[in-house]
């Protein structure tokens, strides 16, 4: 059999005029680098950016200025946001519904988290790279089982900071298999 993958298309907009937000809330020495990776990303989808095409700012950890610089760049009229991490998504997710959103957040469900709809068809102004699916935990805990199949016990790796979802989905994925979890917290 041959297993076909979807194909992707790109959108046929001019850069020319579009604006890219971000708000950055770690530290502004840390910022340079960050800004680079956009305009890697962008230049690898065949447009560039110029600097004024980025319309961004540093909180330098300042937690309590996230929602107030997010609404000042999307009052910026961008053509796109990028938000990272969980508190960035909400926050830039409750203030727009009709600005492009892209993530990059590994903490939660998109799905649960109701920036989705479903996986297949997500709907809304939510797009992006989201890696706690719990769903996808049972297929991990089967494919190590299929790897290593005289497996007894897994450690799993875990950041209090990130809540339990990930962690719990990965202990009940791994009971009916026979397998034991010793659930370990890093910080």
């Amino acid at each position: 059999t041959t297993l076909a993958l979807p194909s992707i298309a790109h959108a046929q907009v001019k850069s020319e005029g579009r604006k890219v937000g971000f708000v950055y809330p770690g530290a502004k020495e840390q910022m340079p680098e960050r800004l680079e990776i956009i305009r890697a990303g962008v230049r690898a989808s065949g447009y560039a950016l110029q600097p004024a095409d980025i319309v961004s700012t540093v909180i330098d950890g300042k937690t309590d200025q996230l929602a107030p610089a997010i609404a000042d760049v999307l009052a910026q009229k961008v053509a796109v946001y990028i938000a990272g991490g969980p508190v960035a998504l909400r926050t830039a997710h409750k203030l727009s519904s009709s600005v492009p959103i892209v993530a990059y957040d590994f903490e939660t469900d998109p799905v649960a988290g109701k920036f989705a709809q479903s996986i297949a068809r997500p709907g809304g102004n939510v797009t992006g790279v989201f890696l706690d699916l719990p769903s996808f935990a049972g297929k991990w805990i089967e494919l190590l089982r299929e790897c290593m199949p005289g497996i007894a016990r897994v450690g799993l790796i875990w950041d209090p900071g990130t809540g339990r979802l990930q962690a719990d989905a990965l202990i009940k994925a791994a009971g009916p298999l026979g397998l034991k979890t010793d659930l370990i917290e890093v910080h």
